[in-house]
Order: structure tokens, then sequence, then C-alpha cells
């Protein structure tokens, strides 16, 4: 990930690590952002019509959205709201999956919701996603994420950015555990950077590697021969990962990059039904049980709990009682 998109995301992470005080953050992303040269509307427009996206859901996501937004739509008697709630599910049910671990639970891949900051927030507040796992996630030490970081996460435009949402079936209830996505260099088509993250107790169940080769075989879809990450050099399982799939060390914009061929090898996924199955929803081609559409409607509809955040929120690592939202001015 290079270029102007780069620098887009290198102003969220200034939130992420914390790596300045509050009241210099608005000018450092005002900066960086003021330092990318504007381009002139005729091309702009020229350059949207030659490209093709990705996949079209970011579309239904915002229609549905904005539908809630809709004062008359809190009583559930907006004339549009479920034909725009079957229009995303259809748009979503594609790239779903569903399939089941080596220990015998069942997950469910889906493409990321704006609801899904929730979850993220209550993993890192109660320590599902420990300290430890956040700063090998983000190469550095950090103790609270801000609200607006998590927008940002769980908002992607599903072309440049893919994002998946894991969740496991649990006594009946499903429930967050892993998230992972990639986002393409808009200067390189061919080149994506890829990232996952997966709670504490889940480590070691298979689901990472479950999530990397969807994220590969989605990227091959998207015409990306490259995905790469920087690994941090205590992240010992994803070290291992690069080494069973050869990839190579490549040294860019001052960092060191892991980078590997898209797709992985089939044999990265020992078992055939779950292979299929993560190849189909990649390929988006999966078509849901009548029991897995009913879950990913109950999804779709939670999104009328959604809010969007703040930047003085934030989210302390384990700890809810900790967890702050600083009055204007302090």
């Amino acid at each position: 990930m290079h270029g102007y998109y780069r620098e887009k995301v290198k102003s969220w992470l200034h939130s992420v690590l914390d790596t300045a005080e509050e009241q210099h953050e608005a000018p450092v992303i005002e900066e960086v952002q003021s330092s990318v040269p504007e381009k002139p509307a005729e091309e702009e427009k020229h350059v949207e019509k030659e490209r093709k996206k990705n996949t079209e859901l970011q579309r239904p996501v915002q229609e549905y959205m904005e539908c809630l937004q809709d004062d008359s739509s809190l009583l559930a008697v907006h004339p549009e709201l479920d034909r725009l709630e079957k229009a995303l599910l259809d748009a979503l049910e594609p790239y779903c999956v569903t399939a089941t671990l080596p220990c015998g639970s069942r997950i469910f891949i889906r493409p990321i919701l704006p609801i899904d900051k929730i979850v993220m927030k209550d993993l890192i507040e109660t320590g599902e996603i420990s300290q430890h796992s956040l700063s090998l996630r983000f190469n550095s030490v950090i103790t609270k994420v801000m609200d607006s970081s998590l927008d940002y996460f769980c908002n992607v435009n599903f072309d440049s950015h893919f994002a998946i949402a894991v969740l496991i079936e649990e006594g009946g209830i499903w429930k967050g555990v892993a998230s992972g996505r990639f986002i393409q260099d808009t200067s390189n088509p061919k080149e994506a950077e890829w990232a996952a993250i997966v709670v504490d107790s889940r480590h070691g169940h298979k689901i990472g590697s479950y999530v990397l080769y969807y994220l590969s075989v989605l990227a091959h879809r998207f015409g990306i021969d490259k995905l790469m990450a920087v690994v941090h050099p205590e992240n010992f399982c994803v070290l291992h990962w690069m080494k069973k799939l050869s990839a190579t060390r490549l040294f860019k914009e001052e960092c060191y990059y892991w980078v590997f061929d898209t797709p992985i090898e089939k044999s990265w996924i020992a078992s055939e039904e779950v292979r299929n199955a993560l190849e189909v929803g990649a390929n988006g081609k999966t078509e849901l049980s009548e029991e897995m559409r009913s879950v990913l409607v109950s999804d779709i509809r939670e999104l009328k709990n959604y809010q969007k955040s703040e930047m003085h929120h934030e989210s302390f690592i384990g700890s809810r009682r900790n967890m702050s939202v600083h009055p204007e001015g302090k």
C-alpha cells in the first residue's frame, strides 16, 4: 500500500497508536491530507469512468444506512426499508462462508459491517484481544484504540479496501472473534497489504489460516498478484506462515515487507470441503442456507444501533470500566 492511500491510512494510525498528544492530532491529519495534490475534477471523472470497481457492495450498505438515518425508518414503516434490506442481503450473501473448524466449531465469514465496530470495541475492552496481540498487529505497543479508528476499520469501500468479519457459534449464539482485510495499492493495483487479528482464546484454531486463504483468493480475483505485510519480529505464527508460503522480504518505503503470491496453494487448507467453501465465497458465489441467511439478516438489522464516533472516544484494553469519554475541552 503506497502513495495517496497509504498516506490516508497513516493518518488513521496516528490515532490508533496514540503517538501524538490529542491537541496535535488534527494538525497532523490536516498536514498529511493537504500534502496530497488535488486532481483536476475532469481528470477524476475520467479515471472513474475507466476503472471498474472490484465489487459494488459499498452502495447497498450506504443506501441501507441512509434509510436508517431517516426519522421515519425508526418507526419501522419506511417504505424503502424492506426493499433495501433485501438488496443488502442479496449483495452480502455471495461473499459469505460457513465452515467448520478442526475443533468442530462452526464459523461464519461475511463482509464486515459498520456495526462490527461495537464487537471490536467489546473485544478490546474485555481483554479478549490482548495488548500483546494488538501490539503485534500494529507493530507498536498500545494501550487504547480510538473509536474513530474502529469506524475506519469497519466502514470500507469493498473495492480497494475489502474486509471480513468472522463469527463463531457458541451455545447457539454467533459471536465475533476475528477480522481480516487487504488494502490495494492504488498506484500499483497488483499489490495489496493484508492484515488479520483473532481473539486470543481462538489462537491455534485455524481461523487465521482460513481468513488468509479467503483473502488470497479474493485478492487474486481482483487482479492482485502480491499480498504483503510488515510482520512484527515476535509474531512467530505469521512468520511461520511466511516460511510455508516461501514469502520473500522486500525493503520498500523504509519498511521490510513479507511478500507472497496469490492465490495461496490449495494445500494450505487440508479440508477439501472447507477449501471449496472459502473459494466459492471469495469468488462471490455462495448461496446460504435459510439458517445462515437469518443470521445475516439479524446482523443487518443491528445496523440501526450504529453511531459514528467522535475522535475523543477511546477504548482501553482490558478495562471496560476505564473506558473514558472525555468532556469537551478536557
